[in-house]
Parts: structure tokens; sequence; C-alpha cells
């Protein structure tokens, strides 16, 4: 079986970087993959989590990041299971995102409904040739979708067809996803989490 890097990475605060990456993470798990979720943000605290079923670890440094990379390059294949590194960067770090960019199997940059999201996003992907746009908390009023999706498409351009074909839409659930303390928190997260986590795997062709 495979071993899988993918990156949560964009330069604005605020996009949904640390919830899209324990998403994944718990919804990889959840599809009986090993994971394994680090943490780049030199802001937020790293804490343990017995609740998650996913090991989260500290990659704040340059030397943390690269000792979690390495590890996970030289972990032995486990016979019929695959192995994914989710790393959740963080906010102004330039030179890290596109390092990691490098590294990874796959690069997603979330933004949500907001003209600075869309600003930002659009200033990632060009800046990161092969990471693609991930609709996050999106709108799902009937009314505000189209309004969004066309707000979207002027901002967007021609990089509207960098887009992961997945949206993340808005649930109060997923704004407590990152909650270590709460097995509740993951439990009423769990169907969105393995939806997403089944569309990152189709796009990287994993098949078990």
């Amino acid at each position: 079986m495979g071993k899988h890097i993918i990156s949560v990475l964009s330069h604005k605060g605020g996009g949904g970087k640390t919830t899209t990456s324990h998403l994944l993470a718990y919804g990889l798990s959840k599809l009986g993959h090993g994971v394994i979720h680090a943490a780049t943000d030199s802001i937020r605290s790293v804490r343990d989590a017995n609740v998650r079923p996913y090991n989260t670890y500290s990659a704040k440094t340059d030397e943390e990041l690269k000792a979690v990379v390495a590890s996970f390059s030289k972990f032995p294949d486990i016979e019929g299971k695959e192995l994914f590194l989710v790393l959740d960067g963080g906010a102004n770090k330039h030179q890290l995102d596109e390092a990691l960019a490098k590294v990874s199997d796959l690069v997603l940059i979330p933004f949500k409904d907001s003209y600075e999201d869309y600003e930002a996003a659009v200033l990632d992907l060009r800046r990161l040739p092969d990471s693609l746009g991930l609709k996050t908390a999106w709108p799902y009023e009937y009314k505000r979708i189209p309004i969004a999706n066309a707000e979207l498409e002027e901002e967007f351009g021609d990089l509207k067809n960098r887009l992961f074909d997945y949206t993340i839409n808005y649930s109060e659930n997923l704004r407590l996803i990152t909650n270590d303390k709460k097995v509740e928190s993951l439990a009423k997260a769990k169907p969105i989490a393995k939806s997403f986590a089944l569309a990152v795997r189709q796009h990287l062709g994993v098949r078990v």
C-alpha cells in the first residue's frame, strides 16, 4: 500500500485550514487508513487528544516539520492499509507553503464565501501552481448558493477550473471538529468527514 502527503495551505488566517485538515484526517481514519496530522501554525497550540482516532503532532519549527515528514517517509508499510500525512499550514508562511507543496501529493487551498477569501485564494493558487481551491463553510441556503457561486466565478476567472471537486457546506458541527475534549463533536461531523475523505481518496486514485 502507499503513503500520501496532503497539505492544507493558505497565507490568509481564518480561511478554514485547521478545520479542513482535521476534518480530512478524521474522515480518512474512519475509512480505515492510518493518519497523522501535523500542525505548522506557530500560534495554535497542539494538545493531547485521546478522543481522536489519529495523532496530531507539532510541526511549528523547521526541525519539527522535517522530523515529522522524515518519520512518515520511513514508516514501514502496513499490509492492506494506506497511510496519510495531513499537514495543517500556517498563515503568512509563503516559503513554508512552497516547500510543503513540493513534497505533497495534493495541496488544498480552503476559502470561504467572502471577497477577502476569494482574493487570498486566487493569490495562493497562482503562487502554488499545482494546488486546488476548496470551497469550505460554504452557504447551504438555496437563495445564497447561486449568488456565492456567481461571485466566485467572477473573482476566480480562469482559475475556476482549479477547484477541487467537492464542497464543504457550512455546519455547526464542523466548527467543533477541532475540539479535542468532546468526542461527540467528532461523531456529529463523521458523515461529512467520510464524504470529504472519499473525494480526496478518489482524486488521488487510491483504491482499497
